[in-house]
């Protein structure tokens, strides 16, 4: 490959036209003319053009550089950056800018999507949460790096999206206990499963499940108490609007059994509002 050769493929890589790379340096014919390989730059001028590029001059010099690699290597030193920042979208939208992928680049991607997920789970945006799921799963079968948590997590995350009501109607709960009983959202699971017996360590899961024991036993009032204390004290975790419909669900549950239709009323309104959110 010719020097002009070089200079135009790296150009058209960055997606620049031949007046931008120019632009307070050297004229747009001058680079037509080394591009078409009747002028040769000056020193100075390679390296004008090298740093306007972004590679090495060494590059424009040598028959073995390859600057697709090299340009790789570079993006993913910056999208180690995001990552190890939790800069999760940034580090999406850069990987998608990758002429290749490798292990690295879909782990990256399995991981960030799945935390995007997650952000949108919290949201109550379910349909967008989906989504992320969705992609999350697809990049862990382009890596052979460990993505079990990943792919255990996003699949019990996905049942909740699908079907926000009944959660494990279809879900194969025996795989997911056997791949991700380690799996720091295996908490989640037995949440989901109303597991009066497991010692919870997420403080508000093991409130909500006591306050579930209370129900059962028919103990509305008290267990109305502990419910709106979670509701009182939400401000001081992180959002999370699928933990904020079942407190609503089982406050309209307590009250409706309490007679206090009014209550009743106010909840479930909150719990439809939410539900309605989640289609976003």
């Amino acid at each position: 490959m010719t020097l002009g050769e070089k200079i135009k493929e790296a150009r058209i890589k960055r997606g620049l036209t031949q007046s931008e790379l120019c632009e307070g340096g050297i004229t747009r014919n001058m680079l037509s003319r080394i591009e078409n390989g009747t002028a040769l730059p000056s020193l100075d001028t390679l390296g004008f053009i090298a740093e306007r590029l972004g590679i090495p001059t060494g590059y424009l010099l040598s028959d073995d550089f390859d600057v697709q690699l090299y340009l790789f290597d570079k993006d993913m030193k910056i999208i180690r950056t995001l990552f190890g920042e939790k800069r999760y979208k940034e580090c999406i939208d850069r990987c998608n800018t990758l002429y290749l992928k490798n292990d690295e680049v879909y782990y990256v991607l399995a991981y960030s999507h799945f935390n995007v997920g997650l952000d949108y789970f919290a949201g109550g945006s379910m349909q967008s949460a989906q989504r992320s799921f969705r992609l999350s799963l697809e990049c862990c079968e382009g890596t052979v790096y460990d993505t079990l948590r990943i792919r255990s997590a996003s699949m019990l995350y996905l049942a909740v999206c699908d079907n926000a009501s009944l959660p494990l109607l279809n879900f194969d709960s025996d795989t997911y206990v056997k791949q991700a009983i380690e799996a720091s959202d295996f908490e989640f699971f037995k949440y989901l499963t109303q597991d009066t017996e497991y010692s919870f360590k997420n403080e508000r899961y093991a409130v909500h499940i006591s306050a579930k024991r209370l129900i059962k036993e028919r103990k509305y009032e008290e267990a109305a108490r502990i419910l709106s204390s979670l509701e009182e004290t939400r401000r001081n975790y992180p959002p999370n609007a699928y933990f904020m419909l079942l407190v609503y669900t089982d406050l309209e549950v307590c009250y409706k059994n309490l007679i206090d239709f009014e209550r009743a009323y106010k909840y479930s309104s909150k719990r439809i509002s939410l539900l309605e959110g989640f289609s976003t």
